[in-house]
């Protein structure tokens, strides 16, 4: 019976076929190579982290410097939760300015920013983190308050990304 197992094995691992595959879920190399809702992660296609997009605002330039942001655009990372005014308007700013640095270029480079809306939720903040800093490369993220900055640095010390708060006040946030 064992030998017949091993047998089948080897039989479906000859035919190149791959467990992955025959899950259902698609290999790639890239995020390119997944379905607009999916990035790509250790070689397998996975869900986009709820609250990202996959495209970035500003450059798509493959030498574009990447960055992270992660914006607590609504109250809650429940649908249909309220905007946050206040945040909204820090985001629209950043991307100003983004548009005003792009028009520059920074040593002939400019930047890509990979945008997430937190729904002010820590933990969220913190997978949103992760797949910036793991799948995205950025060299930075811009985050919102001390909650979700400190979430962020979890992710970024250990990895030597930069981590910036732009409303942040807790003194645990200046380690």
């Amino acid at each position: 019976m064992r030998a017949l197992f091993l047998t089948g094995v080897m039989a479906l691992l000859a035919t190149g076929c791959s467990l992955t595959t025959a899950a259902g879920l698609d290999e790639c190399v890239t995020s390119e190579d997944c379905q607009r809702d999916q990035v790509c992660v250790q070689q397998v296609c996975l869900p986009l982290p709820a609250g990202c997009q996959a495209e970035p605002y500003g450059s798509t330039d493959a030498d574009a410097i990447r960055m992270g942001g992660l914006f607590p655009i609504h109250t809650s990372p429940e649908p249909g939760a309220s905007e946050d005014e206040s945040d909204l308007q820090a985001f629209n700013a950043v991307l100003l300015a983004l548009e005003e640095v792009n028009q520059r270029t920074l040593g002939g480079k400019k930047i890509a920013l990979y945008f997430c809306d937190t729904g002010s939720d820590r933990d969220v903040a913190e997978k949103q983190a992760q797949w910036l800093v793991n799948d995205k490369k950025v060299a930075a993220v811009l985050t919102a308050g001390s909650t979700q900055t400190l979430a962020a640095a979890d992710v970024t010390i250990p990895a030597g990304v930069l981590a910036m708060s732009y409303s942040a006040s807790s003194p645990e946030a200046a380690r």
